[in-house]
């Protein structure tokens, strides 16, 4: 095993490490009152209106501010079987913002619905009352529909209000109002009243004048769930890509889901600090740079990025995936690109990746591969050709029309002009993939091109993560197929949170869901968008990345819904201005307090949020089990509230940000238990009777305590510091050891406010453990 691959696989090693050399106890101690907590909300949708989960509402627009409550979504087919009670353990509530006018099976699902109340789930109503009316017989009878309702609260009046100039409207300004006001044209209603006491009716309106009428219900949550009337989730223009919410996603959602006794598994955050990634795919490899010192040899992109980015910038790790087609000389490569490649994965900062073999651009193409399919599109696909330089063309610079005038890069869609050939090709693709490699092969677009990347790395190393390409939306055997090759997968998403795209609307949720006849498989979105969305899909202003800063401010405050990701493609590197837009980023990115990982890492974090269980162990205490690489829980609304850690296993530390409670765990301890306890003061550290790290630059595993010392293991990017609160003040004695035999020593004075800051002589690139200790007499 060579230290690059120690350094990619941090939690394996660390788990290992800490079983060895300390220790630690693997396995959890059974509690006889343990309790699941369950953390998935049921959501309908119908498959054969739309089998791509991806288009759905729910996922688009709902799902993101439910993963920033702790829950999962899963997808229920309308069609399919209803789910039995051994299925609905893990299940929260059930959701339905249903798309269509009347759903299969009408009846058996609202008994269903009325059954999943009795037993204690939370249904959520949103938009049109469809699953009141059966596809084949009509409306269900009167008094089902009824009691449906009455269950949930609520009573359906006759009365249709189209016209809402003369309503009279009231709301909660914590819960409404939230990105769109409650005023000027609004849309019609139906007229809802809440008979439950208990029902807190968040949006009413009153018709007309008359004070003494009893208000409609718009918006609603209760003991058994919650109601939204269609178009007052949110204001929606298609043409003008307008989102904005009348409600607050995050409050309703916590209401409705009674979410505040669940622990969120949090992939934002690492070691207390907000997490970085960065990837890149490799579009444009071969495309020439016309930024002047480069464009006087005939220099690439590809060799821009390696000499301002790569090589510049040591402290900050990036994922780059190839389309391996374009460096395999079998079809573009040559030995320039061989060495190219090789100058940038030598480099300790960089992660290899697969940006697939031939980059597909519609992946529902190729879902079913049949001989001849791409018949039609041959004379399209480019071929290597020399120039008077004797280098090959670039499939992006063949695209291009003119510089006065470029035409898109074949991942940006363009249309197809030519009546008769699409053959389920979507209209925003002249061909179905970048390259033409042969005849399409599951195996080899991705298990080829993972392999393939091998030539190129140093020994021991592979590719860590495939990187979708195209459209984005692998079917479900090519998420599979990942999966079993033992990689992670990463990108689509397409999150932006900017002066364009005003809304918590735009951004996405962690990851998606692909289903097939063999089950479903879970794809992982990038955290942030690319430069080709910020230039017109590369047609410019090439400076419009620029703009990416403000989707990484408005995802972190007020709330930290996203990690920090700069995701962009090798063509960055053609030109001055998308580069000053890039290096303004990375520049921006530094001057913050952060824990950069790789993107593989993230995947690998993400991964565990769909993963994770809680038991809950009696009061504030909780079991995690099966969480993967996730390494934090958040509790919110908790700035008076912090870890017990008499209680408490296999956590590392804690800090308050933003109102919420971050509670970093130990990768070796595979079933942590957190507790929690009140504290009088939010000013300052929260006291302990043990050391605890409130934040860290590189993630921290395999913490030994000791009385006032402790050890533990790192590794990590960049030069940075670790914060630690301990008990006592005075002097303290650092050691580190890397595995390269490399150790340096450091004494520090702890002050009055118990923070002890430790730092590093060398960045901790490679594995380094460290131990602490008060000096005697101190």
């Amino acid at each position: 095993m060579s230290g690059r691959r120690r350094r990619m696989r941090l939690g394996v090693f660390a788990g290992l490490l800490s079983g060895v050399l300390f220790g630690l106890s693997l396995g959890a101690v059974p509690v006889a009152n343990a309790t699941p907590v369950p953390r998935a909300v049921l959501a309908f949708y119908d498959a054969d209106q739309d089998p791509e989960i991806a288009h759905l509402r729910i996922h688009q627009i709902a799902e993101m501010p439910l993963n920033h409550l702790g829950l999962t979504v899963r997808y229920q087919d309308l069609g399919a079987p209803l789910p039995e009670a051994d299925e609905m353990a893990d299940v929260r509530g059930v959701m339905l913002w249903l798309e269509q006018s009347h759903v299969p099976n009408a009846t058996a699902l609202l008994n269903w619905l009325i059954a999943q109340m009795e037993a204690g789930r939370k249904v959520l109503i949103m938009g049109p009352h469809a699953f009141l009316y059966d596809a084949l017989s009509g409306p269900v009878e009167p008094s089902l529909a009824a009691r449906f309702w009455k269950t949930l609260g609520l009573a359906v009046g006759d009365l249709w209000v189209a016209d809402t100039f003369d309503s009279k409207f009231a709301y909660d300004p914590r819960l409404v109002g939230f990105e769109r006001p409650i005023e000027g044209v609004l849309p019609p209603y139906q007229e809802m009243h809440a008979i439950d006491p208990a029902m807190k009716i968040h949006l009413r309106a009153r018709v007309g004048q008359d004070e003494n009428t009893d208000p409609r219900v718009l918006i609603a949550s209760g003991p058994h769930g919650g109601y939204v009337a269609e178009g007052y989730v949110l204001e929606f223009d298609v043409d003008k890509a307008m989102r904005r919410y009348f409600l607050n996603p995050f409050e309703f959602f916590r209401q409705v889901f009674a979410t505040d006794d669940l622990p969120k598994a949090d992939v934002t955050t690492l070691a207390g600090r907000r997490l970085y990634f960065s990837h890149i795919d490799g579009d444009g490899w071969r495309n020439r740079a016309l930024i002047p010192e480069y464009k006087q040899h005939n220099g690439l992109a590809t060799e821009v990025l390696l000499d301002k980015v790569f090589r510049a910038y040591p402290d900050l790790p990036v994922t780059i995936g190839p389309i391996v087609a374009d460096i395999d000389p079998a079809y573009f490569g040559t030995p320039e690109f061989d060495q190219l490649a090789k100058d940038i994965f030598y480099l300790p900062n960089v992660e290899a990746a697969s940006h697939t073999y031939s980059h597909p651009l519609q992946w529902r193409f190729f879902q079913h591969p049949t001989p001849g399919m791409e018949r039609a599109f041959l004379d399209r696909y480019p071929r290597p050709r020399k120039e008077d330089d004797g280098k090959l063309k670039s499939v992006w610079d063949l695209f291009r029309k003119s510089e006065k005038n470029p035409a898109p890069a074949p991942d940006s869609a363009y249309a197809v002009q030519e009546a008769g050939t699409e053959q389920d090709l979507s209209k925003g693709y002249a061909v179905p993939r970048a390259y033409y490699t042969g005849p399409y092969d599951n195996e080899k677009e991705i298990g080829g091109s993972l392999e393939k990347m091998a030539d190129y790395l140093l020994p021991g190393d592979r590719a860590e993560v495939l990187l979708w390409s195209g459209n984005t939306q692998p079917y479900a055997a090519a998420i599979r197929l990942t999966r079993q090759l033992k990689v992670r997968n990463l990108n689509g998403g397409d999150t932006r949170f900017d002066r364009k795209f005003q809304s918590y609307a735009w951004v996405a949720a962690i990851g998606r869901e692909a289903r097939d006849a063999q089950g479903s498989e879970r794809q992982i979105y990038a955290a942030s968008s690319n430069e080709n969305t910020y230039t017109n899909l590369w047609t410019g202003p090439y400076y419009g990345f620029r703009n990416l800063r403000q989707t990484l401010k408005n995802t972190g405050r007020p709330l930290r819904v996203k990690p920090l990701n700069i995701y962009y493609h090798m063509y960055t590197g053609e030109r001055l201005a998308s580069l000053r837009a890039l290096l303004d980023n990375i520049d921006y990115v530094r001057t913050l307090e952060i824990t950069p990982i790789t993107a593989s890492q993230y995947a690998a974090v993400a991964d565990g949020f769909y993963t994770t269980r809680f038991e809950a162990l009696g009061a504030d205490r909780w079991r995690v089990h099966d969480r993967g690489d996730l390494q934090t829980l958040r509790f919110d609304r908790a700035t008076f509230r912090a870890v017990d850690f008499t209680r408490s296993r296999g956590v590392i530390g804690q800090n308050h940000q933003q109102g919420s409670l971050y509670v970093y765990l130990d990768a070796a301890e595979p079933a942590p238990e957190v507790a929690l306890r009140d504290i009088e003061r939010s000013d300052v550290d929260p006291p302990a009777d043990r050391v605890y790290l409130i934040d860290a630059r590189w993630p921290v595993h395999a913490m030994k305590r000791n009385g006032d010392g402790f050890g533990a293991t790192l590794q990590g990017f960049g030069p940075g510091e670790m914060h630690w609160w301990v008990p006592h003040s005075g002097r303290y004695r650092m050691r580190a050891e890397n595995v390269r035999g490399l150790t340096s020593q450091a004494e520090v004075q702890v002050g009055d406010d118990h923070r002890l800051i430790l730092s590093l002589d060398e960045a901790p690139i490679y594995q380094t453990t460290i131990t602490v200790e008060r000096v005697p007499g101190e």
